[in-house]
């Protein structure tokens, strides 16, 4: 795993790098914004 990844403390900030660090598309990163009702 990147460091980067290891040392980020935010858990959400975490599972979106790990997501990215694995391939997957940004349809389902953004699929959370929707759900989380987080503003753009």
């Amino acid at each position: 795993m990147d460091i980067r990844i290891q040392k980020t403390k935010n858990p959400l900030d975490k599972d979106v790098r790990i997501k990215r660090a694995c391939g997957f598309p940004d349809t389902i990163i953004e699929g959370a914004e929707k759900v989380l009702r987080l503003p753009k």
